[in-house]
Protein backbone atom coordinates (compact mmCIF):
# COMPACT_ATOMS: atom_id res chain seq x y z
CA UNK A 1 0.00 0.00 0.00
CA UNK A 2 1.88 3.29 -0.71
CA UNK A 3 0.99 6.65 0.96
CA UNK A 4 0.35 9.81 -0.88
CA UNK A 5 2.88 12.35 0.90
CA UNK A 6 1.04 15.29 -0.36
CA UNK A 7 -2.41 14.14 1.47
CA UNK A 8 -0.60 12.83 4.20
CA UNK A 9 1.12 16.66 4.36
CA UNK A 10 -2.23 18.06 4.09
CA UNK A 11 -3.92 15.81 6.82
CA UNK A 12 -0.95 16.59 9.55
CA UNK A 13 -1.40 20.60 8.78
CA UNK A 14 -5.10 20.52 9.16
CA UNK A 15 -6.47 22.20 12.00
CA UNK A 16 -9.00 20.73 12.79
CA UNK A 17 -7.32 17.35 13.40
CA UNK A 18 -5.20 19.36 15.89
CA UNK A 19 -7.36 21.21 17.32
CA UNK A 20 -9.46 17.47 17.80
CA UNK A 21 -6.56 15.49 18.95
CA UNK A 22 -5.75 18.65 21.68
CA UNK A 23 -9.56 18.47 22.96
CA UNK A 24 -9.22 14.61 23.29
CA UNK A 25 -5.50 14.67 25.08
CA UNK A 26 -6.54 17.38 27.73
CA UNK A 27 -10.11 15.95 28.43
CA UNK A 28 -8.56 12.48 28.88
CA UNK A 29 -5.73 13.85 30.95
CA UNK A 30 -8.18 16.01 33.22
CA UNK A 31 -9.96 12.55 34.08
CA UNK A 32 -6.85 10.49 34.82
CA UNK A 33 -4.58 12.91 36.64
CA UNK A 34 -8.21 13.32 38.63
CA UNK A 35 -7.59 12.16 41.99
CA UNK A 36 -11.18 9.91 42.21
CA UNK A 37 -13.13 7.84 38.83
CA UNK A 38 -16.57 10.21 39.36
CA UNK A 39 -19.17 10.70 36.28
CA UNK A 40 -17.41 14.00 35.85
CA UNK A 41 -14.41 12.11 34.65
CA UNK A 42 -16.54 9.52 32.49
CA UNK A 43 -18.36 12.30 30.55
CA UNK A 44 -14.44 14.33 30.26
CA UNK A 45 -13.44 10.78 28.25
CA UNK A 46 -16.65 10.78 26.19
CA UNK A 47 -16.08 14.34 25.34
CA UNK A 48 -13.08 13.70 23.93
CA UNK A 49 -13.95 10.62 21.94
CA UNK A 50 -16.42 12.40 20.44
CA UNK A 51 -14.43 15.49 19.29
CA UNK A 52 -12.49 12.98 17.67
CA UNK A 53 -15.71 11.28 15.91
CA UNK A 54 -16.42 14.72 15.04
CA UNK A 55 -13.54 15.39 12.92
CA UNK A 56 -13.45 12.03 11.47
CA UNK A 57 -16.89 12.27 10.64
CA UNK A 58 -16.71 15.90 9.23
CA UNK A 59 -13.38 14.93 7.09
CA UNK A 60 -15.20 12.08 5.66
CA UNK A 61 -18.00 14.50 4.51
CA UNK A 62 -15.33 17.13 3.44
CA UNK A 63 -13.61 14.34 1.19
CA UNK A 64 -16.84 13.08 -0.09
CA UNK A 65 -17.60 16.09 -1.30
CA UNK A 66 -14.23 16.80 -3.24
CA UNK A 67 -14.80 13.56 -4.97
CA UNK A 68 -18.09 14.40 -6.47
CA UNK A 69 -16.58 17.30 -7.87
CA UNK A 70 -13.85 15.70 -9.67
Amino acid sequence: MKINTDILKEKLSSRKLWAAVVGFCVSVGAAVFCPDMDEESVQLIISGCVALVAYIVGEGIADSGKNKKE
